[in-house]
């Protein structure tokens, strides 16, 4: 499963427009020109377009120019390129006073510093994508050398990799520890796996660190690499003569690529995970947001995942924070970005290597 953009599909009535454009200081040391447009959540917001179009209009934002707009048919969340060194990122304004872009990230209104370079590194993936269809196209040969970059690996040896690390873990991990675990799943793996025997000893003889998660239905490599993160370690395979060998490397030596806890989306939120989408009657009053968390993976039936190393640098505690969301019928989605915006997190939807979806929790300030 390989990371792409997201595409969702709005329909409405185009109501008005409204149009602003940034001096020529906003957005000349930036290294794309690019326009925002934002289409409503229906008609246009007239007061919440106001606030958004002076707030992007400042001179730190960086976008090209602005334009809020009431939604029409066909509206989609995407980036494009317009021509002459120009793209144009169309995001949504919700009725929650968010800005929701391509990928699925939101934004509130205290952070439109954040907005221009979120878009700025979805135009290197596309730029870079670009460049590999440019060597690819008609040469089989450059393509095989493609696949050959992930990891440092040759074409087989990554099917190899892949093969084996898309499996289910296949036992209970809730309440197990961690060096059980770490255990187990060397054991199983059909590859050697290198390791520092005194991290090894270590993270063995720690009896109170125990993985709070249900990791059973999660990817191998997707779970390998969450219960690594917790401990300070990346999975990083290599090829080794000839074989495929996977590493267990302290965050102080990592290379620039690592085996990712769990992967982007593919496709549309609506098609790959329509539960989240659903509406129901929320009343949360004075409930933890863990609680609170709890009881949304129990009905969505999907693993909540959480950067906890992001977490404690910041010194957030889901247990500790209290969240509140007034009685109405609300999507499990808009819930979610509510509440945890409460204890300065956020969600992303994503999937790991057999496409399962699960859902990771950061913190909203990197």
């Amino acid at each position: 499963m390989r990371p792409g953009l997201f595409r969702f599909l709005y329909t409405s009535t185009l109501l008005f427009m409204a149009f602003f454009m940034l001096s020529a200081e906003a957005f000349q040391a930036k290294k794309y020109k690019v326009k925002l447009e934002l289409f409503c959540d229906g008609p246009l917001q007239a007061a919440a377009a106001q606030q958004w179009g002076a707030k992007l209009n400042e001179r730190d934002a960086g976008f090209h120019g602005v334009e809020i707009r009431g939604s029409s048919s066909g509206e989609e969340l995407d980036v494009v390129e317009t021509g002459g060194s120009l793209w144009t990122a169309r995001g949504m304004l919700t009725k929650n006073d968010t800005v929701l872009m391509p990928g699925g990230k939101t934004f509130r209104l205290t952070e439109t510093r954040q907005m221009y370079p979120y878009v700025e590194e979805i135009i290197e993936m596309l730029v870079a994508k670009k460049e590999v269809e440019k060597v690819t196209a008609g040469n089989p040969g450059g393509r095989a050398a493609l696949e050959r970059l992930p990891f440092g690996l040759k074409a087989g040896t990554y099917e190899a990799m892949y093969a084996e690390l898309e499996k289910p873990v296949g036992f209970s991990t809730k309440d197990m520890r961690r060096g059980v675990f770490l255990s187990r799943m060397t054991g199983e793996l059909k590859h050697k796996v290198e390791v520092d025997r005194q991290l090894a000893a270590e993270i063995a003889a720690d009896r109170e660190d125990v993985i709070t998660e249900e990791l059973q239905e999660v990817s191998r490599g997707t779970a390998l690499a969450y219960v690594l993160r917790y401990v300070g370690l990346s999975l990083v395979p290599a090829e080794a003569d000839a074989k495929l060998v996977y590493r267990f490397v302290p965050a102080e030596k990592v290379p620039k690529e690592i085996f990712p806890v769990g992967h982007e989306l593919q496709e549309p939120e609506r098609d790959a995970f329509p539960e989240i989408l659903e509406i129901f009657n929320a009343n949360v009053d004075g409930a933890s947001l863990a609680t609170l968390l709890t009881a949304v993976s129990g009905r969505l039936e999907v693993p909540i995942l959480y950067d906890y190393n992001a977490m404690a640098r910041q010194g957030i505690e889901t247990a500790k924070v209290t969240v509140k969301y007034k009685p109405q019928q609300v999507s499990y989605y808009r819930l979610l970005d509510e509440t945890l915006s409460q204890g300065k997190l956020m969600k992303e939807v994503r999937v790991d290597e057999a496409g399962n979806v699960f859902l990771w929790v950061t913190t909203v300030r990197k």
